[in-house]
């Protein structure tokens, strides 16, 4: 498990692994799987490792503080990275953790204020003068990253007209995020949505059925 791991790699500061994704009454969903930890990559991409199936070192926390209360959702998020700049991850490709998801959960509840956490934390991040060279190369790259997950959270707050606004900040930013999956994964619920003027009423199910062929997306 994770003590051994970190018992038999001194140099290691944090390790996490897979999460079994469950519903309100505890059946299975799925696995959440992650990948080796690389800091550059994490941030680029406004990536994710697992909060439940994580345990760090104690002086680890020491030397880079708690979590910052300041923050509404995010605070794993910003200690990640901050752990990230002066200590090694492990990971390990096993399911360690469960998460259950219900629509109550402050995951679900209150993506909007993910929204503003990220961008906050990024910004942050980028402010930093002691920033290593390899992040600081991929800057527009990660801060297009940030707002597209920031778009996110508004569009599943129902904040259509922010997460349009977000989008767009995106593209502004790093034009190559056109092409991504991550993108179009979104921009077009969020253009059905302007176009109905928002996700609540009859118009939006409609559109949606249109579009996609069904009126739940």
């Amino acid at each position: 498990g994770e003590l051994e791991y970190l018992a038999g790699h001194p140099g290691v500061g944090l390790v996490y692994g897979d999460l079994e994704m469950i519903d309100a009454a505890g059946n299975f969903l799925w696995r959440s799987t992650y990948r080796d930890f690389d800091l550059v990559d994490l941030v680029r991409r406004a990536g994710w490792i697992s909060q439940q199936g994580n345990l760090i070192r104690r002086d680890l926390l020491d030397r880079v503080g708690l979590l910052d209360t300041g923050l509404h959702f995010q605070m794993d998020l910003d200690l990640w990275i901050r752990a990230g700049l002066v200590s090694s991850f492990g990971y390990l490709p096993q399911a360690v953790a469960r998460f259950r998801l219900h629509r109550d959960s402050k995951t679900l509840s209150k993506s909007y204020l993910a929204a503003q956490d990220v961008l906050t934390i990024y910004r942050r991040l980028f402010a930093r003068p002691d920033l290593p060279p390899a992040l600081r190369a991929v800057e527009n790259e990660a801060l297009s990253s940030a707002y597209l997950h920031a778009a996110r959270g508004w569009f599943e707050s129902d904040g259509v007209n922010e997460a349009a606004r977000h989008l767009q900040r995106s593209v502004q930013l790093y034009p190559p995020q056109l092409l991504r999956r991550t993108f179009w994964g979104l921009f077009p619920s969020v253009l059905v949505a302007r176009l109905a003027g928002g996700k609540q009423g009859g118009l939006y199910r409609a559109l949606q059925h249109l579009v996609y062929g069904k009126t739940d997306r």
